[in-house]
């Protein structure tokens, strides 16, 4: 049994070597900036270490990490791994050092060092699941009525399954006979990304081919990943020292079919912008309204709760002026957490004032108050949605 470290762990690629890896009874240690998951928390071969690699420049720190490690299999998004890293690699006599990269991505720094390093260079990596770059082509794939296409839709790839990828590395990590080069696994066929998403939607048993083109940039506007280019040209599939050859698209998906799960995650996705888009409005146009039309139903308010003495201008500032921030924190990339908990407590806390005041509100056809559960019903929806993602 040995000992990896894989920064990264809880990514798209990273998630599944962690994965493999333990399946292979190997001791893991897993780098990553987020919560550990709950699936991980309690085995006994993996431990977690929270560390943001763009910030860790001290070769010190890594010390009780790297301790007893035998490799380095870096799956970070940043695509590459700080020079503070490599030192402590070399250092604590880690050597072995497995690069995940993107297909043109510069590793300058990692050839020039005296580590056993070898970087991994995948094509365009599809999994079943609904996670990383594969949540897009799902999407796209499943939008009700029509395929949505980046452009003509005729980019091409040579897409390659997860599980195939991840076999390598294990497999890379396990034999260090394999040393300092830089390999591109890619899947044995050449495939448009029209192709690509044709199959993903007949796997998802979704009806009617029908294509849509949209503009990249609309696409990126909805939560969609751009794919804009052809990633690579056509490249001999890599057969591999060690692992199985690439499996093509087809007899992956037949492998296992799609259920409904499936269908319902891929199509449920999109409604996140949407409802984005919605909340984003609903608090920018109920502040803007109030700085406008405010101020007479603040008074009725205040008055009602005896609180003659407050200033009605003043509170609708304050109560519209929460309303736009509100709005424009959706923008951001703040927490989810935080942003539904903001949202969800004012949304109660109007409510409740409201229904101390005026009660009646609750009676009114036009339904004042009760439209708030159904808004507090949907900022719950895209808390859940914004999480998945």
């Amino acid at each position: 049994m040995a000992k990896f470290i894989v920064t990264g762990a809880t990514g798209f690629i990273g998630r599944h070597v962690v994965a493999t890896l333990l399946e292979r009874r190997h001791s893991v240690v897993g780098i990553h900036r987020g919560k550990t998951p709950p699936s991980l928390a309690n085995n006994p071969r993996f431990t977690s270490a929270k560390a943001d690699l763009t910030k860790t420049q001290k070769a010190e720190i890594w010390a009780p990490i790297l301790d007893g490690a035998d490799a380095v299999i870096n799956c970070d998004d940043t695509q590459s791994a700080p020079l503070a890293l490599f030192g402590a690699c070399s250092e604590f006599k880690v050597t072995r050092f497995i690069q995940i990269s993107e297909a043109k991505s510069n590793d300058e720094s990692l050839t020039k060092t005296d580590l056993d390093w070898v970087i991994v260079r995948p094509s365009l990596v599809y999994a079943r699941g609904f996670l990383g770059g594969t949540s897009s082509l799902h999407s796209m794939a499943a939008f009700p009525g029509a395929i949505l296409l980046s452009g003509d839709g005729q980019q091409s790839f040579q897409p390659i399954y997860m599980g195939d990828v991840v076999g390598i590395i294990c497999e890379l990590c396990e034999a260090s006979s394999f040393s300092r080069k830089i390999i591109e696994p890619v899947g044995p066929e050449t495939l448009t990304l029209k192709e690509i998403l044709l199959k993903l939607r007949r796997w998802l048993d979704i009806p009617r081919d029908a294509t849509f083109s949209l503009p990249s940039w609309l696409l990126a506007g909805m939560g969609i990943a751009q794919i804009q280019k052809s990633e690579t040209e056509t490249t001999q599939p890599f057969i591999g020292l060690f692992a199985p050859a690439a499996r093509s698209m087809d007899d992956v998906l037949k492998a296992r079919p799609a259920n409904t799960g499936d269908r319902r995650t891929a199509q449920l996705a999109l409604l996140s912008p949407v409802i984005t888009a919605v909340l984003f409005l609903t608090w920018i146009t109920s502040g803007l309204l109030g700085f406008a039309f405010g101020v007479p139903a603040a008074q009725d308010l205040l008055a009602a709760l005896d609180l003659q003495s407050a200033d009605p201008q003043l509170t609708t500032w304050i109560t519209s002026g929460l309303n736009v921030l509100l709005g424009v924190l959706l923008l951001t990339p703040l927490s989810t957490g935080f942003l539904a908990g903001l949202q969800l407590s004012t949304v109660v806390a109007y409510t409740t004032a409201l229904s101390i005041a005026l009660p009646h509100l609750w009676l009114d056809p036009f339904g004042p108050l009760l439209k708030n559960v159904p808004l507090l019903l949907l900022i719950g929806i895209w808390a859940m949605l914004r999480r998945r993602r």
